[in-house]
């Protein structure tokens, strides 16, 4: 385009120079040739003047003419040529970005060219500025935009943040607070653009959740000089969310471990006083006892409290060890198939003389659709509906109500929902109570805390054992109102009841109902066998006792002095493998400890079992029976009792030793 307006300058030129001389010629011969002539006075001889004067005239329009051509060839050389090449230059300037400086030219063309330049210098650097900022800004990952700091109006917004927030260049020139935010009408109250504009050169750094993106984001803004030479916003923003969820998680990490370390030490606190008051009364009554040794009637009156002393202590001692099992993830169940009503039957035998001694009213309803046999872990069971049962004693005050109801929730195949409601009219808890009620060492706050005992566990203990038998396990109460702890429950079907079946029809004082069924507790001590005494049931048969601790062996002796079976003992395994070998058709039973000198308990079953085969495979074979091995141990939890069993025992009992377990134990093995 310049190269052309260049060409038409030079013709423009020729055409008016062309066109003057023209006209200078004409005008001169018109002169010369028709005005003069006419003027009154010139000479009648003058033809001869008026030729030399033409051709003077032409003489000059000649020399005229010369100068005018050499005129323009300089003025063509000096002026015209040097705006053609500058034109040229320009029009090829996006690949050169430089104009050459002729020295032959004028100075005006000279420093016209070095003015064009200086405009491409400032040109070309703004570009490289410019493009210099996008690229540094685009490479890297925070998200960047930079604004008008007058109109909010976004000039450069950097890919990361296009992508996180899903933009594109449609929103250049879009005010900030509109592409930014959500639902925001005007400059938002946060913005740090107030405080920049007054103090130029200061660095805002803060911290924002954006509700479009639903993310936090830690911002930095300042006040730049951007590639035109003007002053603009540039915000940079690193999205800090996962760090905020990691500082609530090890802050709320932080609040739970000093929870937990409180309530273990109110935990140890606790333990220490539910295992020295048994101890004390233990402790004490024996010495009672001791010193009115030759009182019937004293020692009667501490042997009592010395066992009610012991059992408590013996509870404590469980729930500590069942929770170490189920914090260590080694706490299972043992499914079997078991009477459910005898199981509840037992479980409110042993309750009921602390409801007596309370004077409670209590009731409990079955629901008729609940069949009596089912498969589940009847101690576990048992062992939650003891511990609810204990609490809304516990808790309620003389007179007070206490209701057990079991009803189906739902069934599918062979499995049945079961549904437990244990609720009382006790001194309830408060909500903020309720929600720390089944954790680790914690019992509800307030006055009854400080009035009643307990370590902490037994409720978490209760929620673990439900949740492992596929249910759930929630409390409903209200302050002074009484308070209702509901679990619920997956068992499988038990066989079909048959007539004769041991067990078989209710219960003496149970009430099967479909609903609501008032009553009080059948009144009575425990369960115990129903044939009663053991007097004299194993009289001509020998029991085979290897047991290393001496109390121990005294203790199981007078427990089987009424049957009059006869006892010999062992003090360790390798005299027990040694007796059974000697005289192996002598004994009728052995009972196992596990933990001895020199060999144990696993390692002589073991030998036991091998001396069996050997004897019964002589001729004549020694016995054809296998002599029942009984453990009697303080390892009592479940890999124990497997590992008992796979050495080749038959049963497991669990020290201390209860009477009825044992005779239990040996009419199923000595009959």
């Amino acid at each position: 385009m310049l190269e052309k307006k260049g060409s038409s300058l030079r013709i423009k030129v020729i055409l008016t120079l062309g066109i003057t001389l023209a006209a200078a010629i004409i005008l001169t011969i018109a002169v010369f040739r028709f005005f003069l002539p006419g003027i009154p006075g010139f000479p009648e001889g003058g033809g001869r003047i008026l030729v030399w004067l033409n051709r003077l005239v032409l003489l000059f329009v000649c020399f005229f003419s010369l100068i005018v051509f050499v005129h323009y060839a300089l003025v063509g050389y000096s002026i015209l040529r040097p705006i053609e090449r500058l034109a040229r230059d320009i029009h090829k300037i996006t690949s050169s970005c430089r104009l050459p400086v002729n020295r032959r030219t004028f100075l005006e063309i000279q420093s016209l060219s070095a003015s064009i330049n200086v405009m491409l210098d400032k040109m070309t650097q703004s570009t490289m500025s410019t493009n210099v900022f996008r690229s540094i800004f685009n490479g890297i990952e925070a998200f960047l935009f930079v604004s008008d700091p007058e109109s909010y109006r976004i000039l450069f917004i950097n890919r990361s943040m296009k992508k996180s927030f899903r933009l594109d260049d449609r929103v250049l020139g879009e005010p900030c607070w509109k592409v930014f935010q959500k639902d925001q009408d005007g400059p938002c109250t946060f913005c740090p653009l107030g405080k920049l504009k007054q103090n130029r050169g200061e660095v805002i750094v803060w911290e924002e959740f954006n509700a479009l993106t639903g993310r936090y984001y830690k911002n930095t803004s300042d006040l730049i000089e951007w590639s035109n030479g003007t002053f603009v916003h540039l915000q940079h923003s690193v999205d800090i969310s996962d760090l905020k969820i990691a500082e609530k998680e090890i802050l709320a990490a932080k609040e739970l471990a000093e929870y937990s370390n409180a309530a273990k030490t109110s935990f140890l606190a606790r333990m220490s006083h539910e295992m020295r008051t048994p101890l004390n009364a233990i402790i004490g009554m024996t010495a009672i006892a001791r010193q009115h040794s030759l009182d019937p009637e004293k020692v009667a009156y501490c042997l009592p409290k010395i066992s009610e002393a012991s059992v408590h202590l013996l509870g404590v001692i469980t729930d500590i060890l069942d929770m170490s099992r189920i914090d260590a993830g080694k706490f299972q169940l043992v499914s079997a198939e078991f009477d459910l009503y005898r199981m509840i039957h037992r479980v409110t035998e042993m309750m009921s003389f602390r409801i007596d001694e309370k004077h409670h009213k209590f009731n409990f309803s079955i629901d008729e659709g609940i069949p009596r046999f089912i498969v589940a872990d009847e101690h576990r069971l048992s062992q939650v509906l003891t511990n609810l049962l204990s609490n809304a004693i516990k808790f309620t005050p003389p007179e007070g109500y206490i209701t057990l109801r079991v009803q189906p929730v739902a069934s599918q195949g062979n499995t049945l929902g079961l549904h437990f409601d244990i609720s009382d009219t006790g001194i309830g808890i408060a909500e903020e109570q309720r929600s720390r009620l089944f954790m680790l060492f914690e019992q509800g706050e307030g006055d009854f805390s400080r009035k009643h005992e307990g370590v902490g566990l037994g409720l978490s203990i209760c929620k673990s054992i439900v949740e492992l038998m596929g249910g759930e396990i929630w409390v409903e109460s209200q302050p002074g109102h009484g308070s209702s702890f509901i679990f619920e429950i997956v068992v499988h079907l038990g066989s079909p009841e048959m007539p004769g079946r041991p067990g078989g029809g209710l219960l003496p004082g149970m009430d099967i109902a479909t609903g609501f069924s008032p009553g009080p507790a059948p009144a009575g001590g425990a369960v115990r066998e129903e044939d009663g005494a053991a007097e004299n049931i194993f009289s001509g048969k020998t029991i085979l006792l290897a047991e290393d601790v001496e109390i121990n062996r005294e203790i199981a002796i007078a427990m089987l002095e009424d049957t009059a079976a006869k006892v010999e003992c062992a003090e360790n395994g390798v005299e027990a493998v040694r007796m059974f070998q000697e005289n192996p058709g002598k004994y009728q039973c052995i009972l196992m400890d596990i933990h001895m000198p020199e060999m144990d308990g696993i390692e002589a079953t073991r030998r036991i079992r091998a001396l069996e085969e050997s004897f019964c495979k002589g001729n004549p074979p020694v016995f054809s029976k296998k002599i029942p091995i009984i453990a009697m141990t303080a390892n009592v939890f479940r890999e124990d009792v497997e590992m008992c069993l796979a050495a080749g025992m038959n049963d497991h009992l669990g020290k201390p030793i209860d009477f009825d377990e044992v005779m239990k134990k040996l009419k199923a093995h000595m009959r």
